[in-house]
């Protein structure tokens, strides 16, 4: 899993116009960027860009978020690839997931309840043994 401060400076630090410009061509209009949307077929531009809020939205599919969910849409990426990628490309580092050894547990009262419910319910011989 990958620390929510990492995803936080990520997207803080991500230029939305610079990110989403490099697959679409964007034009301004005011504050706004506008293009047609990538993510379908239009011919009129319904695709906004608004670098002051660091969001994306499409009128015309109604898709939009961030430049991670802009990723994960346009590129096919899963989220911890999307967000290892602006990382990278921000020079922000990303921990590895780190998995420790599989967990023990530790629960002798559960073998003697299974082991007396077997007894009663004949599953073993007359000596303990099946």
């Amino acid at each position: 899993m990958i620390d929510e401060r990492i995803i936080e400076q990520i997207i803080d630090r991500a230029d939305p116009v610079e990110i989403i410009g490099r697959h679409v061509e964007l034009k301004k209009k005011g504050a706004l960027y506008w293009a047609c949307c990538p993510l379908h077929k239009e011919k009129t531009p319904s695709f906004c860009v608004n670098p002051a809020r660091g969001t994306w939205h499409c009128f015309g599919c109604g898709q939009g978020g961030s430049v991670i969910s802009f990723l994960m849409a346009h590129e096919a990426m899963s989220f911890p690839e999307a967000v290892r990628t602006l990382a990278g490309h921000y020079g922000i580092a990303v921990a590895s997931p780190t998995y420790g050894q599989p967990r023990k547990y530790n629960r002798p009262d559960r073998a003697r309840k299974s082991g007396g419910r077997a007894h009663r319910l004949g599953c073993f011989a007359e000596g303990g043994s099946r």
